[in-house]
């Protein structure tokens, strides 16, 4: 009986499964139903509808509002893709609402057609908009209020300018793959730009309540041609002075009242300025993983005293240096609610926090001149400390290396102002130059264990005092086992922008001592001046850096580390290679590198940030490497010991995703170099010389 009532059982379910099933496939299908997108993969608009908030496997819980925006959003994905006739439309499908995607053809810009300008000719609004071969509807508004901005600047406050007609045409058009000159025939986009410039006016008086004169501030002038950049300018100067007087302002507005008879624009100044105010308190929201302790130890901004708008500026940017935020804080992440009648104000700072862990990779230049990559895992505030933990593996430029480290901005648990950080390490070296025979490879391999860190202590808010150290034992073929203890002491000075002032200046004294517990090996003394202006306005104003150094190391008998030869650094002077700028020595064979004692250089360059990807640097360097006390058992070439060397160039650095330093694009001029080296050796005359112009590409961080 049982038997026959599990085979029942089983009928009923098998007959009742493919009508289950259809039902469930036909749900699936029909909760995100999105039709006629051939072009562009479903999943992949679907993803980008998701990502603005639009989900359409929950289409029945959608409102019509929620229906149109999604219209909206995938017409406007398919026109920034190249598609500017694509339409989006909402119909029924068994029962079901769906988006249906019309693409139509897919066109770049052709023309742009201006309509009623007279101020400025076709050419120069269309250089205004900038907008590429690419129509991109998006972008094409951000620009069109560029064309604005350019006419409200120049004395034409009324403007307007829209986009107009649109239409896609057929051209015939030369192309040479894959056969020469034959026509092909390719959708072209013209847009019309509509302009209606309006009169052109200029200032008029202004009026301001007497607390604005006096001031000493560069007022409009009355009679030159409106700008209102010039009033932006002219808000700023005022805001800067009360600030840097501590002052926090109550209302700023400035009123427009437009003559159209003689042409001119009459301002009015509302001012007001809030009494001296006290703060209440001071609290953070946004943050789960770090402690209010943690954030409160980096204002200057304190509770029970005086607001000043400086110090909340110096607060902000020391939040900002902490690293754990997601993105920086600005003036509109502050809230302030203020009593006027108890002259009180309340701040709350709006925080949004990075991920406790991440993963990282990077690419660099280590101590041998090549290229490795590193891996580094993450964990913040693991203790509840504000520390960070984190452990990295290296590989690569005949290096491999992994450590464990922890770091924090404070004392742990503490605010008492020390920054440390401190690594085990374990690392392999060994040298692999076409140029160099085994046996000097043998010279420099290494095995190091040991570990390194830094502790700085903040003297004041611009200043800092400290050193990085390392301690670390090498193991050298045919070399006992030895220590190496390296500190590098160091003075930071960073001044931020002021009211007054839109550079960031910084100042870096620090000095290397490397050295190992046998006197009679070799030891290493660098000092180094580094000075740094950036200015916080691109591309007018950019960012100067210049650096000093000098080095000098006693090397005693056997094997020397090759980070000590002095010649690893491809940053001295730019225009020539690392492993080359130093002295050489004579085999019977040839030429080789051996590399110096003593260094000095210097390196000035000029960054200017063309926009977000693309950094140009004008640099000029010079530097001399030689040898005062070459290696023994090595014959030096005299005529290429003390050469001063000098480059003269640019770099285009270009900014890379994640944690990789920019790409750098060197070309340089070398006006002083080493000039012609023949050597009669047993194999012959060996010919040395270096290039009077280089051209590479690094991907090492800027020194």
């Amino acid at each position: 009986m049982k038997a026959k009532l599990c085979v029942l059982t089983l009928w009923t379910w098998a007959s009742l499964m493919p009508a289950l099933l259809q039902e469930t496939l036909a749900d699936s299908s029909s909760a995100v139903c999105l039709t006629g997108a051939d072009s562009i993969s479903p999943d992949r608009l679907l993803d980008h509808l998701e990502e603005k908030g639009i989900d359409l496997g929950e289409a029945q819980a959608m409102t019509r509002d929620d229906w149109e925006r999604g219209e909206r959003l995938l017409r406007q994905y398919y026109q920034d893709q190249g598609y500017p006739l694509a339409r989006v439309e909402r119909e029924a499908e068994d029962g079901h609402s769906c988006l249906r995607v019309v693409e139509g053809p897919r066109a770049d810009l052709g023309w742009l057609d201006f309509e009623g300008n007279q101020a400025f000719s076709d050419e120069e609004l269309a250089q205004t908009l900038d907008l590429g071969g690419r129509l991109d509807f998006g972008l094409l508004e951000e620009r069109l209020e560029a064309v604005r901005q350019r006419y409200r600047d120049t004395g034409y406050p009324l403007v307007v300018a829209e986009r107009g007609k649109l239409q896609v045409q057929e051209t015939l058009e030369r192309s040479y793959f894959p056969l020469p000159f034959q026509q092909v025939s390719k959708l072209r986009v013209r847009l019309e730009i509509k302009v209606e410039e309006g009169p052109r006016f200029r200032f008029g008086s202004l009026q301001r309540p007497p607390v604005l004169q006096g001031l000493g501030l560069p007022d409009p002038v009355e009679g030159e041609y409106y700008s209102e950049r010039r009033l932006l300018e002219y808000r700023r100067q005022v805001g800067t002075h009360f600030a840097s007087e501590g002052r926090l302002i109550r209302e700023f507005q400035i009123l427009q009242r437009f003559d159209a008879d003689a042409a001119l624009v009459h301002h009015r100044v509302k001012f007001s300025l809030y009494p001296p105010l006290d703060v209440s308190f001071i609290r953070f929201q946004g943050h789960d993983r770090y402690p209010d302790s943690f954030y409160r130890r980096e204002m200057e901004l304190e509770e029970e005293r005086r607001f000043d708008p400086r110090l909340m500026a110096r607060s902000l940017a020391k939040l900002n240096s902490t690293g754990v935020l997601k993105r920086p804080l600005t003036d509109q992440d502050v809230e302030l609610t203020i009593d006027e009648a108890d002259e009180r104000v309340e701040v709350v700072i709006h925080l949004e926090e990075k991920k406790p862990r991440g993963f990282f990779y990077s690419l660099s230049r280590n101590d041998l001149g090549g290229l490795q990559v590193t891996l580094l895992l993450t964990v913040a505030n693991w203790m509840g400390l504000g520390e960070e933990l984190g452990l990295s593996v290296e590989h690569g430029g005949g290096a491999t290396g992994a450590a464990v480290g922890i770091a924090s901005r404070y004392l742990l648990g503490t605010d008492l102002p020390v920054r440390f950080a401190l690594r085990f390490f374990r690392r392999h070296t060994g040298l692999r130059l076409s140029s160099v025979d085994e046996q000097v490879q043998d010279f420099f391999r290494t095995d190091e264990t040991g570990f390194s860190g830094v502790a700085a202590y903040r003297v004041r808010s611009a200043h800092e005092a400290g050193s990085d150290f390392a301690v670390s034992w090498l193991s050298r073929p045919n070399r006992p086992l030895s220590r190496r203890v390296v500190l590098r002491p160091f003075w930071t000075w960073r001044q931020e922008a002021s009211p007054d002032s839109d550079w960031i200046d910084s100042l870096r004294v620090s000095s290397r001592v490397s050295f190992f517990d046998d006197p009679s090996q070799a030891w290493n003394w660098s000092p180094r001046l580094e000075f740094r202006r950036e200015g916080l306005e691109a591309p007018l104003q950019g960012r100067f850096r210049f650096r000093f150094q000098a080095a000098y190391s006693h090397f005693g008998e056997g094997s020397q580390l090759l980070s000590e030869r002095l010649f690893t650094d491809a940053d001295t002077v730019r225009g020539f290679s690392s492993t080359t700028s130093g002295p050489w020595r004579l085999e019977d064979e040839g030429l080789r590198p051996l590399g110096g004692d003593t260094l000095f250089a210097f390196n000035s360059e000029y960054e200017v940030p063309l926009n977000e990807t693309f950094v140009l640097a004008p640099f000029f360097d010079s530097g001399i490497n030689f040898a005062m006390h070459p290696a023994e058992g090595f014959r030096l070439a005299e005529t290429t010991n003390g050469v001063w060397r000098a480059s003269l160039g640019g770099e285009l650095r270009i900014k890379l995703p994640a944690q990789l330093p920019a790409a750098r694009l060197v070309a340089a001029w070398n006006p002083l170099r080493m000039e012609d080296v023949l050597t009669q050796t047993v194999s012959g005359l060996s010919r040395l010389r270096d290039p009077r112009t280089s051209l590479r590409l690094a991907f090492d961080p800027v020194f």
